[in-house]
């Protein structure tokens, strides 16, 4: 998952958030996840695993068969 600041900008839009919509959900100023985006500051390992977290999800959910009886 990401490590490098690419790598990051490319979880986060493969997840759909921009980086105020991740500092919002996280409870972080939108300036420290721009400075992780950019490399300025190292993106915390809890960060990362979150990240992670939401991606492996994102993909389970993603992979699971629709249930058409509900219509």
């Amino acid at each position: 998952m990401p490590a490098t600041p690419i790598e990051f900008r490319r979880a986060l839009r493969r997840l759909g958030l921009s980086q105020r919509k991740l500092a919002l959900r996280i409870g972080v100023d939108v300036g420290t996840v721009n400075r992780w985006a950019t490399g300025r500051n190292p993106m915390p390992e809890s960060v990362r695993l979150l990240l992670e977290c939401w991606s492996r999800e994102q993909r389970r959910l993603r992979a699971r068969p629709k249930d058409r009886s509900k219509r």
